[in-house]
């Protein structure tokens, strides 16, 4: 008997964990699921800090970090803050000569500058020799971060991430630019409370925004920040689950009600248009075109981009992150060939990818482990020569974890290794020295082998399908419901349906795309003339007698018609 699209929709919702009770909210256009901010730790010793400062006159230096996350989270803090009449400039750190993080000479710089307080974001939550500096000039510092850090050591200074051990905020997943977000919502609260005035008339506040605390202005300014958020939580690839879908839902709306100049023809830029840019045209459209200017120039002209109403301007930048988009491609693909031959080393058993390829550029190795790690199976790192410490050299390196490998639990195993180090479960950055590099390489291993004969499915990336279909039940009202389930990506992937074989008829195999490197075909039961289109990208051949397709049925439009088609995520043989 063939189910309707409802039901199935049903089993799609009851496999995923959402209840009746929870399917209203999860469905919502405008969904409400928040929390207090001042449930995150130290929220209301930062909302005093913020305020003192202010009522202090003292000049407050927002010290962000050269990606999307920390380009984001600055401008938000910069834009509430001035909203607030603040004294404020933001410092984010060079990605090659820096690195990540507090350093003492720009700690220095920032104080040389005039400015009598710092606070981070998306990055500090174990700096805590810097932290030490900073109040040793006479500097006030405070961080906000979403990293994970060890439990045994702590800044001392207000330190709001909702990492930190014994927090009691209910979600622990929420980017940098979010815990910014979170700070500006208790200030707005605290302000309001207190009455105080604006030093400056807030931007335009966007339609139909969820609801705050705090008055009309400073909600307005709160909403208008929403697009940042959604813009960094997609980027960082965090869950799209809880209250990050909350935000990232908001902020696709005010991006595509097309508000903010600087993003519109970012937007542009990448091929998207208004009105139908999802969560995949950030990540694959908008997030690249930011980080470029962070992996391989200055991540400051990002933040320039989103903080200027010079037209000019903002077309300038925009054509050099399509340049420097281009020219990271260029070199990625370089070093992704060498570090795929490397890994070839490493064929025939589970292994870490510990790799020092001769093409390389540190704002790329990042980028180039997920890489590696997306076609190998395998946890990677790309290292990278970088700056002398103490005159020893030393190596910078980028992992990307895979399957349930949580990596920075995984590194701080060998902590007297590393001369840096920060991340969570599935990304860390680290700085080693290279007389380290061997050592850091066969520990890694030993403790991949020894992890994985406790939990011989740790890596285990194997697709699940979320329900069983026939051709006849594939229908555009299915793809329609589907749709509702947006936004998709990490912690909530589009629903997968699998089509048995032995039951339906494959025809019409055909390559397209400009290479042809791509496949269409069509599907259908044995009996019937049901007929549902299938893509199947970077694939040029069927396999020889499938046993099943996984796929999302999609709304296919073109030339003002819709129709259902398949993706095809993988064919099973």
């Amino acid at each position: 008997m063939t189910r309707s699209a409802e039901t199935l929709f049903a089993e799609i919702l009851e496999k995923r964990g959402v209840t009746e009770a929870k399917q209203a909210e999860y469905l919502s256009p405008s969904p409400k699921l928040t929390y207090d901010p001042l449930l995150l730790p130290d929220m209301a010793e930062g909302v005093d800090f913020v305020l003192t400062q202010i009522e202090k006159n003292r000049r407050i230096c927002i010290y962000g970090d050269y990606d999307v996350d920390g380009v984001m989270g600055s401008v938000i803090l910069k834009t509430f803050f001035d909203s607030l009449g603040a004294d404020t400039g933001i410092y984010i750190p060079a990605r090659v000569e820096e690195g990540y993080g507090l350093n003492y000479s720009a700690l220095d710089q920032i104080s040389g500058e005039g400015y009598g307080a710092v606070v981070t974001v998306d990055c500090g939550s174990v700096s805590v020799s810097e932290v030490s500096h900073a109040k040793s000039i006479g500097l006030e510092i405070m961080i906000t971060d979403h990293h994970d850090l060890p439990d045994v050591i702590k800044p001392d200074c207000i330190v709001i991430n909702p990492k930190i051990s014994g927090s009691k905020y209910p979600f622990r997943e929420l980017c940098g630019a979010a815990v910014a977000f979170k700070l500006c919502q208790a200030l707005s609260n605290a302000v309001a409370a207190k009455e105080f005035v604006l030093g400056r008339p807030p931007r335009q506040a966007t339609p139909a925004t969820p609801p705050q605390e705090g008055n009309s202005a400073l909600k307005g300014v709160l909403n208008s920040l929403l697009d940042l958020v959604a813009v960094a939580t997609v980027a960082d690839v965090m869950p799209l689950v809880d209250e990050n879908r909350t935000m990232v839902k908001w902020g696709l709306r005010n991006i595509n009600a097309g508000r903010r100049r600087s993003l519109v023809k970012l937007a542009h830029a990448a091929g998207l248009h208004l009105g139908e840019i999802t969560a995949r045209g950030i990540a694959f459209g908008i997030s690249p075109r930011i980080n470029s200017v962070g992996r391989l120039s200055a991540a400051s002209k990002a933040t320039e981009l989103f903080l200027t109403d010079d037209d000019a301007k903002v077309d300038e930048i925009i054509e050099e992150m399509q340049r420097l988009n281009d020219e990271r491609k260029s070199i990625q693909n370089a070093c992704e060939e060498e570090c795929l031959t490397l890994a070839e080393a490493y064929r025939g058993s589970p292994s870490f990818l510990l790799l020092k390829p001769s093409v390389y550029h540190e704002g790329i190795s990042g980028i180039v482990a997920g890489r590696i790690k997306e076609k190998t199976g395998l946890p990677t790192a790309v290292l990278a020569p970088s700056e002398p410490i103490d005159g020893a050299p030393t190596l910078k390196g980028s992992a990307r974890s895979v399957g349930n490998l949580n990596i920075i639990e995984l590194f701080r195993r060998h902590e007297e290794l590393f001369a840096r180090l920060g991340g969570h479960k599935m990304a860390a950055g680290f700085t080693i020295l290279r007389p380290n590099e061997d050592e850091l390489r066969a520990s890694l291993n030993e403790d991949l082998q020894n992890l994985i004969k406790e939990t011989p499915n740790l890596l285990s990336t194997e697709v699940e399908a979320d329900i069983s279909a026939i051709p006849e039940e594939i229908t555009l009202e299915l793809a329609k419901l589907i749709e509702k389930m947006e936004p998709f990506g990490s912690g909530n992937p589009k629903p997968l349906v699998e089509i048995d074989c032995t039951a339906a008829r494959i025809t019409d195999v055909k390559t397209m795309g400009k290479e042809n490197n791509h496949l269409r075909f069509n599907v259908s039961p044995l009996l019937g003339s049901a007929n549902v289109p299938c893509v199947y990208f970077n694939n040029t051949e069927l396999p020889k007698s499938p046993k099943s397709i996984v796929a999302t049925p999609n709304v296919n439009a073109w030339n003002g018609r819709e129709s259902v088609q398949l993706m095809v995520d993988t064919i099973i043989t």
